[in-house]
């Protein structure tokens, strides 16, 4: 039996789930929080305060690739996920505790995370990988603003 299918894979360097998919990660780094608007599917980081604007965070998520290896992705969601995270850290150093992440649902109406603290520790050769791995960047690199879309020569 052979399972091949990396859930994570097909997002680039965002982590991406879809209705019943679970992924075992670690969080690593600083988290980033930040309120958005989107504008004809484009979206701009705003000012706390502008109306319409949802607040958002990221923070890398530290999983293992097809071939075993630790490889960082972007975990960005929502204030659901990140009240969820905020209340597991005052009992877990998310830092050092893998989680479950699982999504159930195929809408934004209808989908919700659970996230689990899993009892087993990551072993110290896990620690050790961890602390040298190169974390991706929370900014928004390459981004399109509004502003700039009539400028585009496409």
């Amino acid at each position: 039996m052979k399972f091949d299918k990396n859930p994570q894979a097909d997002g680039g360097k965002f982590l991406k789930l879809k209705d019943g998919d679970a992924v075992l990660g670690i969080l690593r780094g600083e988290v980033r929080d930040f309120y958005q608007t989107w504008t004809d599917k484009v979206s701009t980081i705003v000012a706390e305060g502008t109306a319409k604007a949802k607040f958002r965070f990221r923070v890398n998520f530290v999983t293992m690739d097809a071939e075993g290896n630790l490889e960082p992705k972007i975990l960005e969601q929502g204030p659901a996920m990140y009240k969820t995270l905020k209340e597991l850290s005052q009992d877990y150093e998310l830092e050092n505790t893998v989680i479950k992440i699982k999504r159930t649902g195929s809408s934004i109406h209808d989908t919700e995370y659970a996230i689990f603290p899993l009892p087993k520790a990551p072993s110290d050769k896990t620690m050790k990988a961890l602390e040298s791995l190169q974390l991706l960047s929370l900014e928004d690199e390459g981004q399109v603003t509004p502003s700039l879309v009539d400028d585009i020569p496409f």
